[in-house]
C-alpha cells in the first residue's frame, strides 16, 4: 500500500516537474522518492530522455514545414522528410548522450571528505575501524551543509553506519552521519547549515542526535562519559540503539511478529519492547552510559539468533523475554543518569582538544571530574571511618582463624567491616573479608 502511494505521488510530482511547475518543497520531495528506490531513478531518467527526445523532434518538425514548399515537397517530399528524420535520429542520440553523462556525473559527484591517520576513505563505510594504541582516524567533511570533523582515538573500535556518498544525496537528505563506538574515545564537532544532516552517535543503547554542537565520548571502565558544549544533542535510550546495525526492529518486529498471534499478550509486549524507554535534551553537560546488565550466555544467545535469521517459532517466546529484560536494563540505566553542568575548566579543557583537530599529533586527553573523585573518595573515607569509630563493638577475648590458615588470640573489637585485635600490647587491624571464622 505505501508502494503505491509512493508510484502516485512520484507520477503527480514528475508530471509537474516536465512541466516546470514543481516549488523547490516538491523539488525536494521528488529527490527522496527518487532515492528510496532503484525503480524510481530509472523511471525518473526515462522520463527525462522521453522529454529530450521529443523537444528534438518537434524542433525537427518545424524545421521540415519551414524549408519545404508545396511544390518541392511533390517532388523530394520523401527524400527530405527521410533525411531530416535521419538527422533529427543522430541529433537525438547525441543529445540523450550528453544529458545522460551530465546527469550520471552529478550524481556521482562525491562529496568532498578528508581523511588522515589509520582509516581508509574507500572503505570507511564498510568496516570496521579497528585502532592500536598507536593509531588514529580524522575524518573531515565540507560543503554546502556544513561542516563536520571527527576524530577516533587510539586504542578504539567503532564503525560508520550511514554517510552520504554524494553532494545530490547531502543535498536532499543531509550528509547522515552514523556512528556506532564499541569502545574507546571519539571528538566531534559539528557546524551545520541545514538542519536535515543528523549526526547521531549510538553506544550502549543510547541514541545522541547532535544539533550543531561539540560531543566528546570518553570510555572509561566499560561504561561511557559523555561531554556536549556548544550546543545540545537530543537523547534516546531503547533496545533499538543497542547494535542498530544488527537489530534492525522493522526485520525483527515483522520476524517476531509472524510468530505471534495479533490479539495475544505477544503483540503487546512485542510493540512495547521496539519503544523508546527515555528521551532527553542535554547542552553544556557531561553524563554517563552503562551498559545493560544481561547475561553473557543470553545476550549473544540472541544476537546470533538476530544474526542469522533464526528467529523460529519455537525460540520466540524465549528472544522475546530476553529483549524485554534488555529493555528493562537499558530503562533502568536511563533513568540512573545524571547530568552534571560543566564548569569553566572542563571546558577549557573540551576546548583545548578540540582546538588540536586538523593536528596529526597526539592530543592529551582530558580527565573529566579528575580532581573530584579523589575528594569524594576521601569524604567518603572518612565519614566511614567516623560512622565505625562512634559505634565500636568489644567482642572481648576471642579465637580468630584467618582464610589462609593463620590462627590469632586476643582482644577483639568490632568496627563495621573491621577488627582490631589486642595480642601482647600490639594492635593489629584485620578486615572481616580475610577471616574465615571467630570462636566465641
Amino acid at each position: 500500500m505505501e508502494n503505491k502511494n509512493l508510484q502516485e505521488e512520484f507520477e503527480e510530482l514528475m508530471s509537474l516537474f516536465l512541466f516546470g511547475e514543481t516549488k523547490p518543497e516538491e523539488n525536494k520531495r521528488l529527490n527522496e522518492i527518487i532515492t528510496l528506490d532503484p525503480e524510481f531513478e530509472k523511471r525518473y531518467d526515462n522520463y527525462l530522455k522521453i522529454q529530450t527526445g521529443l523537444k528534438q523532434h518537434k524542433s525537427a518538425l518545424e524545421q521540415i514545414r519551414s524549408e519545404s514548399s508545396p511544390k518541392i515537397r511533390l517532388f523530394q517530399g520523401n527524400f527530405r522528410n527521410q533525411f531530416l528524420a535521419i538527422a533529427a535520429i543522430i541529433s537525438l542520440i547525441v543529445s540523450l548522450s550528453v544529458v545522460f553523462k551530465t546527469e550520471m556525473f552529478r550524481k556521482n559527484d562525491p562529496i568532498l571528505m578528508e581523511v588522515t591517520g589509520a582509516c581508509n576513505p574507500e572503505t570507511l563505510r564498510q568496516d570496521w575501524i579497528r585502532l592500536d594504541q598507536n593509531s588514529f582516524c580524522e575524518v573531515k567533511i565540507r560543503g554546502d551543509q556544513g561542516l563536520v570533523h571527527f576524530r577516533i582515538f587510539p586504542n578504539s573500535e567503532v564503525r560508520i553506519l550511514k554517510l552520504a556518498e554524494t553532494k545530490q544525496e547531502a543535498t536532499t537528505l543531509g550528509y547522515g552521519l552514523s556512528i556506532f563506538v564499541q569502545k574507546g574515545n571519539l571528538l566531534l564537532n559539528e557546524t551545520l547549515t541545514n538542519t536535515t544532516s543528523q549526526t547521531k552517535i549510538y553506544l550502549n543503547g543510547t541514541a545522541i542526535q547532535l544539533n550543531g554542537t561539540k560531543v566528546w565520548v570518553e570510555s572509561t571502565e566499560n561504561r561511557y562519559k559523555v561531554s556536549v558544549w556548544d550546543g545540545s544533542v537530543q537523547i534516546r535510550s531503547g533496545i533499538k540503539y543497542l547494535l542498530p546495525f544488527l537489530l534492525n526492529p522493522q526485520l525483527t518486529e515483522h520476524t517476531l511478529n509472524e510468530q505471534t498471534d495479533p490479539s495475544s499478550e505477544q503483540k503487546t509486549d512485542l510493540e512495547k519492547v521496539w519503544a523508546d524507554t527515555s528521551s532527553e535534551d542535554v547542552s553544556n553537560s557531561s553524563f554517563e552510559i552503562n551498559p545493560p546488565n544481561v547475561s553473557e550466555i543470553r545476550e549473544e544467545s540472541l544476537f546470533k539468533n538476530l544474526k542469522e535469521n533464526r528467529l523460529g517459532t519455537k525460540n520466540a517466546q524465549e528472544n522475546l523475554n530476553i529483549l524485554k529484560e534488555i529493555q528493562r536494563q537499558i530503562a533502568k540505566n536511563a533513568s540512573q543518569k545524571k547530568k552534571t553542568p560543566l564548569d569553566k575548566s572542563h571546558l577549557e579543557d573540551l576546548e583545548n582538544i578540540s582546538n588540536h583537530l586538523g593536528n596529526p599529533e597526539p592530543i592529551e586527553l582530558p580527565k573529566i571530574d579528575e580532581k573530584r573523585e579523589p575528594i569524594q573518595k576521601k569524604i567518603l573515607t572518612t565519614t566511614k571511618t567516623e560512622n565505625n569509630q562512634e559505634k565500636p563493638v568489644r567482642l572481648g577475648n576471642k579465637t580468630i582463624q584467618l582464610k589462609d590458615g593463620t590462627i590469632l588470640k586476643g582482644n577483639l573489637i568490632q568496627y563495621g567491616n573491621q577488627y582490631i585485635l589486642e595480642e601482647n600490647g600490639k594492635k593489629r587491624t584485620i578486615e572481616s573479608s580475610n577471616i574465615e571464622s571467630i570462636s566465641f
